[in-house]
């Protein structure tokens, strides 16, 4: 499993409506349980969303924050992985969330240092 962090702004499936919708997950095995699934592209993700999804979706494309903070509620919901163009047998990546999670945190601490720096040159 690769744990580094990637840049992407991925596409997500967004399963049911309203206050009963739920992200999209791929099974890994019975010993890590479900993964996040998260896809490249548009096209990805509706193509599985048809094969695998029902219904009632819509795809949805995450921009850096918002893909950060739905990590971290999927991680305080016990999901501990995500998995990057998942297909019926195998995944392209998988990622260990809580390590993209943690880059994140070191990603915007160094941008807020430098926009701190860039300011008192100011």
């Amino acid at each position: 499993m690769s744990t580094s962090s990637i840049e992407l702004e991925p596409w997500l499936i967004v399963l049911g409506q309203g206050a009963d919708s739920a992200l999209a997950l791929w099974r890994l095995d019975d010993q890590q349980g479900d993964a996040l699934a998260v896809f490249s592209n548009e096209v990805t993700a509706e193509t599985y969303a048809g094969q695998n999804c029902g219904d009632v979706y819509r795809v949805v494309q995450l921009r850096e924050l918002a893909l950060i903070r739905t990590l971290a509620d999927c991680f305080g919901q016990g999901i501990r992985y995500a998995t990057l163009d998942p297909g019926p047998s195998r995944a392209q990546r998988v990622f260990v969330i809580r390590d993209v999670l943690l880059a994140a945190r070191q990603r915007l601490s160094d941008q807020r240092d430098r926009q701190a720096r860039s300011d008192e040159d100011a």
